[in-house]
């Protein structure tokens, strides 16, 4: 979900990529970029390599703000250890993803389903499953 200046107000909704070599959904950001109010709702990610939404980070605090990850569902797990839906993922940036909402989701997982790092203002509510694949 890159655009030349970034997103804002984007929807991936009811997917169904498999035999991704990456990942599936990928919220990354480059230089002088921004992702607000971005929503992942609804998709069946099957065959991925290391996630199936990320939202990781490389501006600065407020560049990714309103990130909404839910309804979404994995057939298989990852071919790492990686959880499923990663935000944020650099432990040494000080900059903090804003507003993060990941809810109802079915995750099947070789370990921790959700990872968020870094995130202001976020929560995980249920029903969420993991299943240990």
């Amino acid at each position: 979900m890159r655009g030349r200046g970034g997103c804002d107000r984007s929807l991936a909704r009811g997917l169904h990529p498999s035999g991704l070599w990456y990942g599936a959904v990928d919220i990354e950001l480059n230089t002088n970029q921004r992702a607000h109010n971005v929503k992942v709702l609804r998709n069946t990610f099957d065959g991925f390599n290391l996630f199936a939404v990320a939202a990781t980070h490389s501006g600065t605090t407020g560049d990714v703000d309103g990130v909404e990850i839910a309804g979404n569902r994995t057939l298989s797990t990852g071919d790492t250890c990686r959880p499923p839906v990663l935000v944020g993922d650099h432990p040494f940036d000080p900059n903090l993803i804003l507003r993060v909402v990941v809810r109802d989701n079915q995750l099947k997982t070789l370990g921790n389903g959700i990872s968020l790092d870094h995130v202001n203002i976020g929560s995980v509510t249920q029903p969420h499953r993991e299943d240990r694949g």
